[in-house]
């Protein structure tokens, strides 16, 4: 019976990994809502450990089936260290970095490998995205609309402390949070889910689903605008500027700074178009509420100027006193790092009086910073080796892109400009290795497909 099940798995593996990186997807979406952090944690312990181990047990077989062929080297050798360096850090906690390189041992033998073997699922994955984002996004501009908040305080096991985390519900300290965990994810999985929407729209004739991908965009724009994130707004600028370059450039002669300062100028009116929005969408708050609760408003417009930064000298919003407090726990373990989950606790014992171990802060607010604090030199060498693929191969597209070249594939582009949107977020929160989150699941999720598709 055993040997039956497995020969029909190995003739199904495709198909079973199309459904296990749906469902997976899907998870991490759903898990990015705020509300979902209500649940009791032994709930989405159970969750997600039997996801991780259905993905362990699939990855196994796709070993059997490929052998040594079916894994990235490089990868391999990333994982390695990033155990060495959860033993090495074991006193401070142990079970914890196991059940993150659990994960990371998911994404990188079957969630990474699955482009390389196996292209026609692509669009099933932004369908998900697209569908999903529309949702979130819609219900979060409805939280804004009837201005509904709450806020609701949990523990955090990893603190020592019995500070509790907030979890934010709707339109607070003036900006958006809506049913998202956190506003810069949530408005970066909308610009993510507008990059999708956008080509699709431009290549799609139907007019169904043409409407639906414009409605994302719509809604998706409406929710980046109303979030405050200024992190989604650079981003979005600098991802536009490349497009609009790239698109003056095909329709005309190359000049550069000709088509630098009408890129500019494109940048400008989608900045200005975001300003718009928040002035608009600011304006009815006030009219609807009056007309169905009866509400009297100070004013008649909602303030978006958001609280934290106003009251903040400090333009960063305190991340570079995280990242030079980090750079100081490098410093002292800088072979085989702190390990992920050990941050607060190493730094209390070893650095009691830097800023992350008073504040307790559990994320550095850059992936970067992050694997060279998290997994010291040895796991930065093995990983550098494979992220720096996908920043050459990004470098060479874009040399082409900025030309006016076209792709064979339309979809290179998209994925390019996908992976710099990432990249950019990344700069500013840790994704990709430090978390196990919906955006670095699109991450290893289109790594392989994008490192494999030639550019001409």
């Amino acid at each position: 019976m055993v040997i039956v099940i497995l020969k029909w798995t190995l003739r199904s593996l495709s198909s079973l990994r199309e459904i296990y990186c749906s469902i997976l997807l899907v998870s991490l979406l759903v898990r990015s809502v705020n509300l979902y952090s209500l649940i009791p944690s032994f709930v989405d312990s159970f969750i997600f450990g039997t996801l991780s181990l259905a993905g362990i047990i699939l990855a196994l077989i796709c070993f059997v089936k490929n052998g040594f062929k079916s894994l990235n080297k490089t990868l391999c050798c990333f994982l390695v260290a990033a155990f060495v360096s959860c033993l090495v850090n074991s006193r401070y906690g142990i079970f914890s970095n196991l059940r993150l390189l659990l994960w990371l041992a998911v994404y990188f033998f079957l969630v990474y490998s699955e482009f390389l073997e196996n292209k026609k699922i692509i669009k099933n994955f932004e369908k998900i995205i697209l569908i999903f984002s529309l949702m979130f996004s819609v219900v979060s501009i409805i939280t804004f609309i009837f201005q509904t908040n709450y806020i609701f305080y949990i523990q955090n096991a990893t603190r020592e402390s019995a500070r509790m985390d907030p979890i934010r519900f709707g339109f607070i300290e003036n900006r958006l949070f809506g049913i998202y965990y956190s506003p810069n994810t949530g408005s970066t999985l909308s610009f993510v889910a507008i990059l999708f929407a956008l080509f699709s729209a431009i290549k799609n004739e139907q007019k169904k689903k043409k409407l639906f991908r414009v409605s994302c965009i719509i809604a998706n724009f409406v929710y980046i605008a109303l979030s405050g994130s200024r992190v989604t707004i650079l981003t979005m600028l600098v991802v536009m500027f490349l497009v609009f370059f790239a698109y003056v450039s095909r329709f005309s002669k190359f000049r550069l700074f000709l088509n630098a300062f009408i890129a500019v100028i494109c940048c400008v009116g989608v900045y200005f178009s975001i300003q718009c929005v928040k002035f608009s969408f600011s304006c009815i708050p006030p009219f609807i509420l009056r007309i169905f609760h009866d509400y009297n408003f100070k004013s008649l417009k909602i303030d978006l100027n958001r609280i934290d930064i106003e009251s903040n000298q400090d333009v960063s919003n305190l991340r570079f006193k995280i990242w030079l407090s980090a750079l100081d726990i490098f410093k002292t373990s800088w072979m085989f790092g702190v390990s992920p989950r050990n941050l607060v606790f190493y730094a209390k014992e070893v650095l009691p009086e830097t800023y992350i171990s008073k504040s307790e802060y559990l994320s550095i607010h850059n992936t970067h910073i992050g694997v060279f604090v998290c997994f010291g030199v040895l796991g930065v060498f093995f990983f550098y080796c494979f992220y720096l693929k996908i920043v050459f191969k990004i470098i060479k597209g874009l040399r082409r892109f900025l030309m006016g070249l076209y792709f064979i594939n339309v979809n290179t582009e998209i994925l390019m400009l996908v992976f710099i949107s990432v990249s950019i977020f990344c700069l500013f929160e840790p994704e990709i290795i430090l978390a196990n989150t919906i955006l670095g699941a699109v991450f290893w999720l289109y790594a392989g497909e994008f490192l494999k598709e030639p550019l001409i």
